[in-house]
């Protein structure tokens, strides 16, 4: 039995953080001698030259209407793939977009043969490219947002200087900071770099801004402040895409923490994290 991508409309040109990629592809099965053993999923991967899988989307044939272990017969259709990209992903970077098959209770994927196929059993659809959203009003500043963080401090944008990493390697996160208002509590900021989901850190940063050079309170109504942090990846940081998180907090004189929350244009009170970019953490090169 085949399953077989039999054209497709290729993905390509420019989006934004926050936009979503949108195509279809035709697919055809012939089940009628043969049969699936177990039920496929179709992946999507946004992925740059490093290897870092920047987002990614996951749906049964058909978004869901085709399991292919109940296929008997010959079937064609078209399957529509949505491919949100995150409101704060890095920008500008290229980025390729694959496709392929897997079973969702081993991650085995199924032999991909064919044009655009490769060794790791995908097939290349299109590039795109991904570029920072322009605001006029943050000119220069890297990867524009206007984040509030409880009515205190707003985050402008961030830099990183690498997305791909080795284990025991350093890497920094740029924050630019705008004040509110006059600050006067001195707050900590801390960068995580964790598997998405969960609380496994596998390195992180927590301090003043600017490693205590800048503190809050020193931060002036309308400047714009540029706040560093470098941190070194734990040794035994296992290879995989992670996620890059950030925060502000008060350490009380009882060593108390309290964050501040992200406030959404309409007044309401969302998380107090905010997520970035994700970071591959990349296997070390074999020594000879």
């Amino acid at each position: 039995v085949q399953f077989t991508a039999v054209g497709q409309t290729k993905p390509g040109g420019d989006l934004h953080p926050g936009d979503t990629l949108q195509f279809m592809m035709p697919f055809h099965v012939d089940a009628r001698t043969s049969h699936f053993s177990r039920d496929w999923s179709i992946f999507i991967h946004l992925e740059n030259a490093d290897g870092l899988i920047v987002w990614q989307r996951d749906v049964y044939p058909g978004q869901g209407k085709y399991a292919t272990s109940l296929m008997n017969g010959e079937m064609l259709w078209y399957n529509r793939f949505a491919v949100s990209i995150p409101d704060h992903a890095y920008a500008p970077q290229s980025l390729r977009v694959y496709m392929g098959m897997y079973d969702l209770h081993s991650g085995a994927r199924m032999i991909s043969q064919g044009s655009g196929a490769s060794s790791d059993n995908h097939m290349y659809l299109g590039t795109i490219r991904l570029i920072a959203r322009e605001d006029s009003s943050l000119p220069g500043i890297p990867n524009p947002m206007h984040v509030n963080f409880g009515g205190e401090a707003e985050l402008l944008g961030y830099d990183v200087s690498r997305l791909a990493v080795y284990p025991g390697q350093p890497i920094t996160v740029t924050l630019y900071w705008r004040p509110i208002h006059p600050l006067t509590t001195d707050y900590h900021v801390f960068t995580q770099i964790l598997m998405p989901g969960t609380s496994n850190v596998v390195g992180s940063s927590d301090s003043m801004p600017d490693n205590y050079n800048l503190p809050t309170t020193t931060w002036k109504p309308g400047e714009i402040v540029k706040d560093a942090h470098t941190f070194t990846l734990h040794a035994d940081a296992s290879p995989d895409n992670w996620q890059l998180i950030m925060g502000l907090y008060q350490l009380a004189s009882d060593n108390s923490i309290h964050h501040l929350r992200i406030i959404t244009p309409d007044g309401g009170q969302a998380d107090d994290t905010l997520s970035l970019t994700r970071i591959r953490v990349a296997p070390l090169p074999e020594s000879f």
